[in-house]
């Protein structure tokens, strides 16, 4: 296995673990909490996992591609399904989860708002980052394997 190897399964451990923890740990709380205590917490915890998810799943995309380039076979099968997953897992993220929780953050409790319909969205949305992101990380632990 080359470095890029290593560093890949390094950053997409980071960035996997990270979503899996908020989806065993803080969904269940934030589904169950009032409006007024959720979006504070939401909002709190969203400010340091925004600045450092995306840091590990770019990290993660591009030393993967690098490890990639250097492989053949089944390596490499398995290690573009696992990009293509994690990009996937980008995209989505770019494109409607973080659109959503922004939205969500600045409208604040105001009950004239459907706050509750967009945190409902926003949790299952979260839940099918998760389950991506660990069927990607998965992927590219067996192109790693494979490689070695």
């Amino acid at each position: 296995m080359t470095g890029w190897g290593w560093v890949a399964l390094g950053a997409g451990a980071m960035f996997t673990g990270a979503t899996v923890y908020f989806a065993l740990a803080r969904v269940p709380r934030w589904r169950t909490m009032q409006v007024r205590t959720f979006l504070p917490d939401f909002a709190r915890v969203i400010k340091v996992a925004d600045k450092v998810q995306p840091f590990f799943l770019v990290v993660t995309i591009a030393s993967a591609a690098l490890f990639v380039s250097s492989t053949e076979g089944t390596a490499d099968l398995l290690g573009g399904a696992a990009i293509a997953g994690f990009a996937v897992t980008m995209l989505a993220s770019l494109g409607v989860l973080v659109p959503l929780q922004r939205r969500m953050i600045k409208l604040g409790p105001d009950p004239a708002q459907r706050i509750e319909a967009m945190r409902e969205r926003w949790l299952k949305g979260h839940l099918g980052r998760a389950s991506l992101a660990t069927l990607s990380f998965v992927l590219l632990v067996a192109a790693v394997l494979t490689a070695s």
